[in-house]
């Protein structure tokens, strides 16, 4: 069985947590939804769910999204993804982050 939406334990949880899910589903994740936060939005990491879209691009937020590709490409994850972005300079630019990331050596 797969599981889909890994991605959305969702980025105001502590990054441990989507580390902790990539261990323990591994495999059987199925898609990935990709999103950040803005730093200012920090304090209300893990008390805050369903965050939705932000204008912040992948890797200038304070979710940790570098370790998390690392972290899926070391678990050999080849999945579809999802970018829950808003704004068409950073939906642009946190895909050249991505395929930069998933390509670069673990």
């Amino acid at each position: 069985m797969k599981i889909g939406c890994f991605a959305c334990v969702e980025p105001f949880a502590p990054m441990t947590r989507q580390l902790a899910a990539i261990k323990a589903f591994g495999k059987r994740i199925g898609h990935v939804h990709w999103k950040e936060i803005p730093a200012e939005m920090r304090e209300q990491r893990g008390k805050i769910f369903g965050c939705g879209m932000t204008l912040t691009t992948l890797g200038d937020g304070v979710v940790g999204i570098e370790a998390i590709v690392k972290a899926l490409k070391q678990a050999k994850i080849n999945v579809a993804t999802t970018l829950e972005i808003a704004g068409a300079e950073a939906v642009i630019e946190s895909a050249k982050r991505l395929k930069k990331w998933t390509k670069q050596g673990v």
